[in-house]
């Protein structure tokens, strides 16, 4: 018996972070179906909502989805998302590539570099 509620519990730790990425991925397609929906408000509160939970890779897939919306407000939010993104992710090479995509697209290249410079160092 002790075995068997070892085995759940070990089982239970390794799918826990499965979990969290399946819930913002379904956040993710839920805010995609509204943006086509013509509901880009709503998307942003799916985003955000999910966003909160999932910590640095959250804050990326919100950025993702404000350049996905676009215009002038859109980037500029999508930085700030970013810019969570990269605080929240200190060491995270994913996280730390993506702001440097988003830089290199929408700052100085200068910047970018050296973003992805700690992305490799990461």
């Amino acid at each position: 018996m002790k075995k068997a509620s070892t085995a759940l519990a070990a089982l239970l730790a390794l799918a826990t972070p499965a979990l969290a990425q399946s819930k913002l991925d379904q956040a993710w397609q839920k805010a995609l179906d509204q943006i086509v929906k013509g509901k880009p408000d709503e998307a942003v509160k799916t985003m955000t909502k999910a966003a909160a939970d999932s910590g640095a890779e959250g804050q990326v897939a919100l950025g993702r989805l404000y350049e996905r919306i676009g215009g002038d407000e859109g980037l500029t939010q999508a930085q700030a998302a970013y810019n969570q993104a990269r605080t929240a992710g200190k060491g995270n090479a994913e996280v730390l590539a993506a702001v440097a995509n988003f830089t290199l697209r929408k700052g100085a290249a200068k910047d970018a570099l050296a973003i992805a410079n700690e992305a490799v160092a990461a």
